[in-house]
């Protein structure tokens, strides 16, 4: 099944009411293909990498102002 039947296949199932979404296991795996996977990976590692820094400068100044 194609992506345009997936979304063909959600839009009539939202027109017969309420929808409770429950993944199968491979739900993952047919939404995003291994290649996607490790772009997201690097994706998260990249941010946290980036929070770390930002959270390591805000230390470093407030130590700086106490020493003031």
């Amino acid at each position: 099944m194609d992506d345009k039947d997936l979304l063909d296949e959600l839009k009539e199932r939202i027109k017969e009411g309420p929808v409770i979404f429950t993944p199968d296991e491979d739900f993952l795996d047919r939404l995003n293909p291994e290649d996607d996977i490790e772009l997201y990976k690097d994706a998260i590692k990249d941010a946290a990498d980036s929070y770390d820094q930002d959270i390591n400068k805000l230390n470093n100044d407030e130590q700086s102002e106490e020493s003031i």
